[in-house]
């Protein structure tokens, strides 16, 4: 049993959880207020996409909130909550008995289950890289289902450790100053691979970028012929680091030595329908951290068609740095395309960046 208990409220679900907790490797159904925007945003977004009937498994339990509020907050799905710790499957089941939702709930290792079992949407929140559930998770999900996982091992994905980058999906992250997209389309490319092992290509929905974690959405579609051509999204990187010139082709203007990351996905990482539809949802529902969710995806929806990585106008300015929407504007000016980016607030998206 988990002693010194606390209830907090989240959205409606009403929650124990052990007191003083603040890390995830020594709590016993451990719950992070900070993630409420993640789980608002997992929540708007799946609305978008449920089906009646589907099979959602929420993989890592912890406390039981998000499964909870999946049950609470989406009609007419089938919920299974899984944890491999016995302590938290108890407060799970107290959880779930306190707010008088319908669900499964088992103590297994995640992959195993996902490796036995079907699911419509699979929700991966593990303590760091969800990289090695990637495989269990494409066996197990139907066609046109749903995966959002969250990776919260920014260090690796940043370019601090490249080599663990490496180990975990395949390709080297870099230090730039869109280090944050870049691990994003590392990871990506690490789940086009691991679904093409199982016949299956993917679509990505939505990049979340946000509190030191990124939150990745994506649909899978069954076919080895999709899934060969979602393959040809994965390419090889080049940044040089004099001009600060990067994407897809190995060439600068400045023609200095070019560093290379990755492999990483380089196809769109935003589905208009999907962005569109999971503002819909927010404006039709309520959300604690609603007026966030609004502004997020209201500057994805500028983002859909924008090229890949951005240009941080702090590392482009010396002294009097313009707004974002005076640079911008400029830029228009120039003929060039640009958009603002969720990845970061002083930053902007373009083909190319001239001050």
């Amino acid at each position: 049993m988990v002693a010194n208990k606390t209830e907090i409220k989240e959205n409606g679900a009403k929650i124990l959880v052990q007191e003083g907790a603040h890390t995830p490797e020594k709590t016993v159904g451990f719950y992070n207020a900070r993630m409420e925007f993640n789980r608002d945003f997992t929540i708007a977004t799946l609305s978008a996409e449920a089906q009646k009937g589907w099979k959602v498994l929420d993989a890592f339990g912890a406390s039981g909130v998000r499964g909870i509020r999946l049950a609470q907050e989406i009609e007419d799905i089938e919920l299974t909550i899984n944890d491999i710790s016995k302590g938290a499957v108890e407060l799970i089941k107290r959880n779930v008995k306190r707010n008088k939702v319908s669900a499964e709930i088992l103590q297994r290792d995640a992959a195993a289950l996902m490796n036995e079992r079907k699911f419509d949407f699979i929700d991966l929140d593990p303590f760091g890289s969800p990289s090695q559930f990637l495989e269990p998770a494409f066996r197990s999900i139907r066609n046109k289902g749903i995966v959002g996982m969250t990776a919260t091992d920014m260090t690796a994905l940043c370019g601090v450790y490249p080599k663990v980058a490496e180990r975990n999906y395949g390709g080297r992250s870099l230090r730039t100053e869109y280090c944050h997209e870049l691990g994003a389309r590392l990871v990506i490319a690490a789940t086009a691979r691991a679904a093409a092992r199982f016949e299956k290509r993917i679509e990505v929905l939505s990049v979340l970028n946000a509190d030191h974690y990124l939150r990745i959405t994506l649909r899978a579609r069954d076919g080895a012929e999709g899934a060969n051509k979602c393959l040809t999204n994965i390419k090889q990187g080049y940044h040089c680091f004099k001009c600060n010139e990067h994407g897809f082709e190995k060439k600068c203007r400045c023609r200095q030595k070019i560093t290379e990351f990755g492999p990483v996905w380089s196809g769109p990482i935003f589905e208009k329908k999907f962005i569109n539809e999971s503002l819909k949802t927010v404006k039709r529902k309520n959300f604690g951290t609603e007026k966030r969710l609004l502004k997020t995806l209201e500057v994805m929806k500028e983002e859909i068609r924008s090229p890949a990585f951005y240009y941080d106008l702090h590392k482009h300015y010396k002294g009097n740095v313009p707004k974002i929407s005076e640079a911008i504007e400029k830029l228009k000016k120039q003929g060039i395309k640009a958009t603002r980016t969720h990845f970061s607030p002083t930053a902007i998206k373009s083909e190319k960046f001239k001050k």
